[in-house]
């Protein structure tokens, strides 16, 4: 039997309007959050590549960590937590701050899943031997340059979240790498 999250839930425009059960069976879930990591220095991104054992889009790559808030989380927690359980190390880099929190409705198996996807950026050089990858979550990790990253992010080699959700990522670094 599959485990099932409790999660905050929230109407289309991101007001709290309870709680429950992330299933993904119904045919229009309530909205929820998630976040994303993306670790980077001023020249490379890193990306995991996504365990084979995945249920979703395995072996495919992905932003550096990232995962959905379970119950009475904040994105900041969440982000931390997916950082320290995908990546293996724990967290020293003191505070992160939320960049873009974006608007997402993806199809995922008949099942239209509605989520407020917030999005941090952790300037910091990390070195692939450095982590302790979960090897049920991630396969493998690699710097990518940031001409790579952008083709990467746009090809079939990626999770394929909504175009806009990719574009909304890659204006924002966009502006760091072209400083």
């Amino acid at each position: 039997m599959q485990n099932l999250e409790h999660v905050d839930m929230y109407d289309e425009n991101m007001n709290h309007i309870g709680s429950g059960e992330r299933k993904g069976s119904e045919p229009k879930r309530h909205w929820t959050r998630g976040v994303h990591i993306l670790v980077h220095d001023d020249k490379n991104i890193l990306l995991q590549l996504r365990s084979s054992d995945k249920r979703k889009y395995p072996n495919l790559w992905d932003f550096s960590a990232g995962g959905g808030l379970l119950l009475g989380e904040t994105t900041k927690n969440a982000a931390i937590r997916e950082f320290q359980e995908e990546l293996g190390i724990p967290w020293t880099f003191g505070d992160i701050k939320e960049a873009l929190v974006v608007k997402m409705e993806t199809m995922e198996d008949g099942t239209i899943c509605n989520n407020f996807n917030s999005v941090f950026f952790l300037g910091k050089k990390l070195e692939p031997s450095e982590l302790n990858l979960k090897k049920d979550e991630v396969e493998e990790i690699k710097h990518f340059p940031y001409n790579k990253f952008r083709d990467l992010v746009n090809s079939e080699k990626f999770v394929p979240y909504p175009k806009h959700y990719k574009k909304e990522i890659l204006n924002y670094v966009d502006k760091y790498f072209t400083n």
